[in-house]
């Protein structure tokens, strides 16, 4: 599951161009943005991502992709330097016209050439909120992941850039919200970008929903353990048989304290709230017949009592560890007494 991104669109007139090799794209910054395969990032941009317009002075608005159009076999205009051949060139007010950037020469007119591309036009005009001037084109640029001047696409964090978007324009509010509430782990790897608000105190959402996804993604244990016990009990809890894989959770038998605990016979494959009360101690195994019981803390107000007596869903003759079981199972009876 591919968790949606925020990216920085630098939408550039012809006029504003910093080299001449091209003739840029005929942009609508309200509606879509044009590019092509020969963009930085072309593959990246994708439906349901946050985009944030900007030219080279100011924020023009924030939307969400709806619709990529891709067109095999565009073709696309380049202009080179007749000495290196580089596009690296610019117009000059004096003679020669011309000047290259990348070797020194300077000539009357450039050499022409046309290339068989791949281009994009990214559709987002019924999201789309206009900014009003305001918003530091410098706060933009340092919110950006891996900044580079030739990234006319380029992957934002947010967080930095939240607080003065809602300040600006507070029809973004919605935006944002439904696009961070968007956001969620994979079912088998997590990615962190944004967030949630709260009415009476506004923290970021950002950094909101980057603290909740944290949160289950270490919930989960990790990847390799996790992974490890799906491929050998099958991708179901071992108590309830739920399948939503974005809910199971490797839980650990022994506590976890170093990698070797990270073994899969001291795991077991569980839905989050079972997770939750076997490690609380309201839940355990009986080791001789590995079947579930459930405390009766547990029972009170809530349908955990079904699982009581449930048989462990095992797979072929793969088993946890005894050993790991029974310890827990002590503490159980213990706190029964």
């Amino acid at each position: 599951m591919r968790t949606s991104r925020v990216w920085s669109l630098l939408t550039v007139e012809k006029n504003d161009l910093q080299y001449g090799g091209n003739n840029g794209y005929l942009d609508r910054p309200e509606n879509s943005y044009r590019y092509d395969s020969e963009v930085p990032n072309h593959k990246q941009l994708a439906v349901g991502d946050l985009v944030v317009i900007r030219s080279k002075t100011r924020l023009i608005g924030i939307s969400l992709v709806q619709h990529i159009e891709r067109n095999e076999n565009s073709e696309k205009h380049r202009q080179r330097c007749p000495e290196c051949r580089s596009t690296n060139i610019k117009t000059r007010k004096k003679l020669p016209n011309w000047k290259c950037h990348k070797c020194g020469f300077q000539f009357p007119q450039p050499v022409g050439e046309n290339a068989l591309v791949t281009s994009y036009d990214a559709s987002y005009g019924a999201a789309f909120i206009a900014m009003p001037d305001g918003i530091p084109i410098d706060l933009i640029k340092s919110s950006i992941l891996r900044p580079s001047d030739q990234l006319s696409i380029a992957e934002l964090d947010l967080a930095k850039l939240e607080d003065a978007i809602l300040a600006a324009n507070g029809e973004t509010r919605s935006l944002i919200q439904g696009f961070v509430s968007s956001l969620s782990v994979g079912a088998t790897e997590a990615n962190f970008d944004t967030g949630s608000e709260v009415l009476a105190y506004m923290p970021s959402a950002t950094d909101s929903r980057q603290e909740v996804l944290r949160a289950i993604k270490l919930r989960r244990g990790q990847r390799k353990f996790r992974d490890g016990l799906i491929r050998i009990y099958g991708a179901k809890c071992m108590i309830s048989g739920c399948e939503l894989l974005s809910v199971l959770e490797a839980a650990h038998i022994d506590c976890y304290r170093g990698e070797e605990h990270n073994h899969t016979e001291n795991g077991l494959l569980l839905r989050a709230d079972l997770h939750t009360l076997f490690d609380l101690g309201l839940l355990a195994i009986d080791p001789d017949s590995l079947t579930v019981r459930v405390h009766a803390e547990a029972k009170i107000g809530t349908d955990y009592e079904k699982f009581d007596g449930y048989e462990l869903r095992i797979k072929g003759r793969h088993l946890p560890s005894s050993t790991a079981l029974s310890r827990r199972w002590q503490l159980f009876l213990a706190s029964l007494a």
